[in-house]
């Protein structure tokens, strides 16, 4: 089964977030989303979010409640990199 990863602050989530998360859907057979940390959320923008990273994943769990079937995972490592980008991770 193909797994598609989405990462975001998903601070304040609107339409153009729920749009995001049905097309990269499309590219797999399980969509997991990873929230980001309210500390890192505030070093990448300059500011603290708006809503808590339990109310950001709060939210983004019933979103895709309508999308998947949806099931949490507690990663045993976390690793974070601002040298990453999308193109690294292409086919």
């Amino acid at each position: 089964m193909k797994v598609v990863m989405v990462f975001g602050a998903f601070d304040g989530v609107h339409p153009g977030h729920v749009d995001f998360f049905r097309q990269a859907k499309e590219f797999g057979g399980l969509l997991v989303v990873s929230v980001g940390l309210d500390r890192n959320v505030e070093k990448i923008k300059g500011e603290k979010p708006l809503f808590s990273e339990s109310e950001r994943l709060e939210v983004i769990r019933d979103i895709l409640k309508s999308i998947q079937r949806t099931r949490s995972i507690k990663p045993t490592r976390l690793l974070y990199s601002s040298n990453l980008s999308p193109q690294m991770f292409k086919e």
